[in-house]
């Protein structure tokens, strides 16, 4: 869901965690609790380590509005967190490169022009996952 040429629009970390991800697709068997009124075949993404083992539920995501989206990125870091097939190096990089993306944002802060270009560039990176989920390309 993510290229190299989204990386200029996002931190280093929101960019990495999104490289953890597949797109998946809702399945009947999901439509419980929060997810009952979705449609099967909603687009969604995946952590891309439990995948391969035909993992449902918790580790898939299925925002149903775009700004649902940096919800649903949140949750996946929360699930990579936990993840035992997830490998312990990209657990590492993540938590350090998350730590760096606070510690930045604190820095910018003082700087409303910076604020405001990470805001803007932070909304294209999510206009574009946004779309690719939608846009079966």
């Amino acid at each position: 869901l993510v290229f190299p040429e989204d990386r200029h629009l996002a931190s280093e970390y929101l960019y990495t965690l999104m490289t953890q991800v597949e797109r998946v697709y809702l399945t009947e068997s999901e439509r419980v609790g929060n997810r009952k009124s979705m449609v099967v075949g909603l687009p969604g993404f995946g952590c891309k380590h439990c995948r391969p083992t035909n993992r449902k539920g918790l580790c898939r995501f299925f925002p149903a509005r775009r700004r649902t989206l940096p919800a649903k990125i949140k949750d996946l870091h929360d699930h990579l967190r936990r993840c035992s097939l997830c490998p312990q190096a990209i657990k590492q990089q993540l938590a350090a490169l998350e730590q760096e993306d606070y510690s930045l944002k604190e820095e910018a802060a003082s700087s409303n022009i910076m604020v405001q270009m990470g805001v803007e560039n932070r909304k294209a990176f999510f206009d574009r996952i946004w779309n690719r989920l939608h846009n079966e390309s």
